[in-house]
């Protein structure tokens, strides 16, 4: 016989760690976050959804390759062309390059801004507004570039060298001008630029180089500035929250994330994380981005084309959530350019370029499903009768007109793990203004374990206060 009815609070998602054991983990997280508030003086967790995507503009034929900021303007590769896009969002097309997929690298040094595609150099001056191409014999072909102390630093592909431009010159390569970073016999993949300290990623190691003056060659290994971690994808290395990130490899095998705390860096990849990847066919085709949208939550966005997912780290909190695009799978976003005090989006799979904002609920015309699923209830194999269950929302967000007038929530649940699922049951969050109104589900049977799946796709601000339960429990 059940007892009671009583009132709980039901734990809900607050990280992407679902396992493949579903016995372990059913928590799912997706395009809501965790995000850590006090009431009372208590922390709890509260679930916001990412920001959505504004449409701006299309630029050239996509895909977005690359952006950044030089010289007050944003620059962008899409496709095979090179465009310029000003604080009043106006492109303006620069100039073609020979290649037109595949990421690409940019560095300015003021003045000059590259670009390096694998196959060629590029150079466009923002005073003289002259572009060329990099003729001299003794550039290599480089995928990567940055700006360190005045000179520009390329690393020639399938080799443990990198190679200096001349003193704020890109068009000035010398064939002597290079050093091999040989503590590790591994080739350098990737490069940046940390606290003044130029780091070199390999495929096992990473070197830390200084500028000590020298004049035969400025840049030498920086004592004791060696890592014992390198990179498994060379796009991934990204710098934020003043520290980088990057998605690593040993010699003993890969797929952890970690972040440079000195010279020692701490994984910052869950186990749940690490599981996914253990099962991807491919992660060395990965890249990241890293923004702040708002003055509390950085994010590293990682995103893996071929398992078409993007998972999302959350320096505030240290947890994972993903980021997912109707439709898509991943997180439709290639590229991330800080401008203008906006966060600049560019398209994966055509020119659209997209402004990320808190006040967007949609990816452009497309649905922002967000979704969280929570942990097992019921695991001490009790009977449990469910009465009813409430989610807590910011209600009365409801729009004036149109779809999301009367927005709706989608509930669902699972009595075996989270393999198979019931019916979807909706509810309403509020119309605007009805911020008192309760979104609840009642008569939900019962059962011994029993897992709680949430769905919100109308364009409207679903954020999740909590989760209560009116149960009773009894043996069966």
């Amino acid at each position: 016989m059940p007892a009671q009815a009583k009132r709980v609070s039901i734990p809900f998602a607050n990280q992407y760690g679902e396992r493949a054991a579903k016995t372990v983990s059913t928590e799912r997280l997706v395009n809501w976050y965790a995000d850590k508030v006090e009431t009372h003086g208590k922390p709890r967790f509260v679930l916001q959804q990412r920001p959505g995507l504004n449409t701006v503009s299309t630029i050239g034929t996509g895909p977005h390759r690359r952006s950044m900021e030089h010289a007050g303007v944003m620059y962008l590769v899409s496709g095979g062309s090179v465009y310029s896009v000003n604080t009043a969002e106006t492109a303006t097309f620069i100039a073609s390059i020979n290649t037109h997929t595949g990421r690409v690298g940019m560095a300015s040094n003021g003045t000059q801004l590259i670009i390096v595609d694998g196959a060629d150099g590029w150079l466009y001056n923002s005073v003289t507004m002259v572009w060329s191409q990099i003729t001299d014999v003794d550039f290599v072909d480089a995928r990567q570039v940055v700006f360190f102390h005045g000179r520009f630093v390329v690393i020639k592909p399938n080799t443990g060298e990198f190679y200096i431009s001349g003193l704020y010159d890109g068009a000035t390569w010398t064939a002597l001008d290079f050093a091999n970073a040989e503590v590790d016999p591994d080739n350098l993949k990737a490069l940046n630029v940390l606290h003044q300290e130029l780091w070199l990623l390999g495929d096992y190691t990473t070197q830390i180089y200084v500028d000590t003056g020298n004049p035969v060659f400025p840049y030498e290994p920086q004592p004791g500035g060696m890592i014992e971690w390198g990179i498994a994808a060379q796009w991934t290395a990204v710098k934020g929250d003043n520290t980088l990130f990057w998605l690593a490899k040993t010699r003993d095998g890969h797929g952890s994330v970690i972040k440079a705390t000195g010279y020692s860096p701490a994984v910052i990849s869950s186990d749940a994380l690490e599981e996914a990847i253990g099962r991807y066919s491919r992660i060395d085709d990965a890249f990241a981005f890293v923004m702040k949208p708002n003055d509390k939550n950085l994010w590293y966005v990682l995103t893996f084309p071929t398992a078409n997912v993007t998972w999302v780290f959350d320096a505030a909190t240290s947890l994972w959530h993903q980021w997912s695009s109707y439709g898509v799978g991943r997180f439709k976003g290639a590229t991330h350019c800080f401008f203008n005090t906006r966060h600049y989006i560019g398209s994966d799979t055509d020119g659209t370029l997209y402004r990320l904002e808190a006040t967007a609920f949609k990816d452009g015309t497309d649905p922002l499903e967000r979704l969280a699923s929570g942990v097992h209830t019921g695991n001490d194999q009790n009977m449990v009768f469910w009465h009813g269950l409430e989610v807590l929302f910011d209600a009365g967000v409801g729009l004036a007109t149109g779809q999301g007038s009367d927005p709706q929530a989608m509930l669902r649940w699972s009595d075996d793990g989270g393999y198979t699922w019931s019916n979807s049951h909706w509810r309403s969050i509020g119309k605007l203004g009805e911020y008192s109104h309760r979104a609840i589900w009642r008569r939900l049977g019962r059962s011994r374990h029993r897992v709680f799946e949430l769905t919100v796709t109308d364009p409207v601000n679903a954020t999740v206060v909590g989760l209560y339960a009116q149960i009773s429990t009894g043996v069966d």
